[in-house]
């Protein structure tokens, strides 16, 4: 993480996928993985990796509240710019129902999902 704040973004990929073999975990560093690709301007890399943690059987149930909601609306607005109506609805749905009785602090976050999941939803072909 040190490397990823410094903005040594491919020596933080690296040193995240040493992490993941050293843990055993498929799953854990995905988040941060995926935000280093799209640092290095690697969208699709990126969108791989967040649609991984997002498939991937979690074996740590802790992951869930981490790393899924924000990787969810992210998978959103990736799908949204890319023009994949279909699959930024289906993610930021995802979102809306982890986050739907979140923390006060944390609903202005839904609101704003919400009424994008409104736009798309009314978007010809949808």
């Amino acid at each position: 993480m040190i490397a990823q704040a410094r903005g040594e973004h491919a020596k933080a990929i690296e040193l995240f996928r040493t992490s993941q073999i050293r843990e055993g975990c498929a799953t854990c560093r995905l988040a941060e993985i995926g935000q280093s690709f799209e640092a290095l301007h690697h969208p699709d890399s990126a969108l791989a990796t967040y649609e991984k943690l997002v498939t991937t059987p979690e074996p740590y149930p802790f992951m869930s509240d981490y790393a899924l909601p924000g990787t969810y609306r992210r998978l959103g607005e990736m799908n949204e710019a890319k023009g994949d109506t279909k699959k930024a609805i289906e993610y930021y749905g995802r979102f809306v129902d982890l986050y739907q009785h979140a923390d006060s602090e944390l609903q202005h976050a839904v609101l704003e999902v919400r009424e994008r999941l409104g736009r798309l939803a009314q978007e010809p072909g949808t």
